[in-house]
């Protein structure tokens, strides 16, 4: 008796497993199939808009090395604004600590490439990814946007524009395969799925 009862428990215990990772698999899915249509390459045609978003990331990793994703956006960000692609840059990112600011030094960063400091915007409040999106939209209502950031993390926060009926399109900063950076993809697939539910 116990143990039919403990095959029974196996089997519901395997059909909610398999039910969670297909339906996590496939919100993943739908979120990319939804804004695939709105990213772009760097080195491709990229429409313009007068708002270009940097998402924030610290300038060094763990160890005091260089973070490939902060040079990739802020490299990314230069080129569409000597490409004439966006006006002005909008750089959001975490300021809560007065030891860490962001913002502050992608805006060095940019100034230090050449661009303007007068079309760098500072956002302090941009403490995550929809928090960004969500300033921009109180922020710059009915305004349009170029997210700056790198595929897996360009997703989602083209998501969050849809779920913020703000007018976004998202130019990726690299388009590194899940080969090369499984760590990214790995964040990004479960990062995807509190996007969707939140």
């Amino acid at each position: 008796m116990v143990k039919m009862y403990l095959k029974k428990g196996i089997r519901i215990l395997r059909f909610f497993f398999v039910l969670g990772t297909l339906s996590i698999i496939g919100i993943n899915i739908y979120i990319n199939t939804m804004v695939k249509s709105n990213l772009y390459e760097l080195n491709s045609y990229v429409p313009k808009n007068t708002y270009g978003l940097i998402l924030g990331t610290s300038k060094f990793v763990m160890g005091g090395g260089k973070n490939v994703y902060y040079q990739q956006r802020i490299k990314a960000a230069y080129y569409l604004y000597k490409k004439n692609k966006v006006d002005s840059l909008i750089v959001s990112g975490d300021n809560r600590d007065p030891h860490y600011d962001e913002p502050a030094r992608m805006k060095a960063s940019l100034i230090h490439l050449g661009v303007p400091e007068n079309i760098i915007i500072k956002d302090k409040k941009g403490i995550h990814t929809q928090q960004s999106i969500h300033n921009f939209k109180n922020n710059y209502p009915n305004r349009a946007i170029t997210i700056i950031t790198q595929k897996p993390h360009n997703q989602r926060a083209l998501y969050y524009a849809e779920k913020y009926k703000v007018d976004a399109i998202g130019v990726n900063a690299s388009n590194t395969s899940i080969l090369k950076d499984p760590k990214l993809y790995f964040r990004e697939f479960f990062a995807k799925i509190k996007a969707f539910f939140i």
